[in-house]
């Protein structure tokens, strides 16, 4: 039997490419629209068989997919060349990706453990970062960005992951745990900073411990079909510092 063809993962050289700076810490989002030449290949590629199942081994609310390495390659280059101004990134580094695959919100709230329930970082080190790449109609929901009220962080790099962690446990008893749902703006210990909202082929950076969470619409039904569901392209790149 015959291979698919070759998918093209390549960016678009008229991608538009946005930079805000959030809240009182003033830390870099890159927002960059359009940037696929070709999006329909990621829709293409999700529908190519199943490869959709549940990751026990992290918090992610859903179900992920790995993505071709032409694709991570294509992430990669483009943090280490046309965004590396807007991420403030200095020094020389070697980028690598360490995870990209298509991601799909289906888990409802009823079911989310305590973490899933308010905004997360996906590591404290500070040389990674996050990439979303909405692949969904707006009303899915983009990505929200918060502020702890009591320590006011809104990155939790390793300086602060022991005070930050302590400061949660303490306000579970005293505040209570948050409410069975996805968190959508202020909250009794968080409050949000900035929205970037959802747009089809548009893609966001940022630093990977700055406190976000996905604004989820659960009126959408949460289905597990890349076509009408929450569909996603998540990507973590590692900076190797060089010597």
């Amino acid at each position: 039997m015959s291979e698919p063809p070759r998918l093209d993962f390549s960016i678009n050289d008229d991608a538009e490419i946005h930079v805000k700076h959030l809240g009182n810490e003033r830390r870099p989002v890159v927002i960059v629209d359009n940037l696929l030449r070709h999006p329909q290949t990621m829709l293409d590629f999700a529908g190519r068989g199943d490869g959709f199942a549940e990751d026990r081994s992290d918090f992610y609310p859903g179900i992920r997919k790995p993505l071709p390495d032409d694709y991570a390659a294509a992430i990669t280059t483009l943090v280490g060349t046309a965004l590396r101004e807007g991420l403030a990134i200095e020094g020389a580094f070697e980028p690598e990706t360490i995870l990209c695959a298509l991601s799909i919100v289906t888990r409802k709230p009823s079911t989310l453990a305590p973490i899933q329930r308010i905004p997360h970082i996906d590591t404290s080190r500070s040389d990674q970062i996050a990439v979303v790449h909405y692949l969904c109609d707006p009303h899915h929901g983009g990505t929200s960005f918060y502020r702890h009220r009591e320590t006011r962080f809104e990155t939790i790099d390793e300086s602060r992951n022991q005070e930050y962690r302590k400061s949660l446990e303490r306000q579970a008893t005293t505040i209570g745990l948050p409410a069975r749902q996805y968190i959508g703006g202020d909250t009794a210990l968080f409050e949000r900073i900035a929205t970037i909202d959802a747009k089809f082929n548009r893609a966001i950076f940022y630093c990977s411990n700055l406190l976000h969470a996905g604004d989820i619409n659960v009126k959408s039904g949460l289905p597990a079909d890349p076509i009408t569901g929450r569909l996603t392209a998540t990507c973590f790149v590692r900076l190797l510092r060089q010597s």
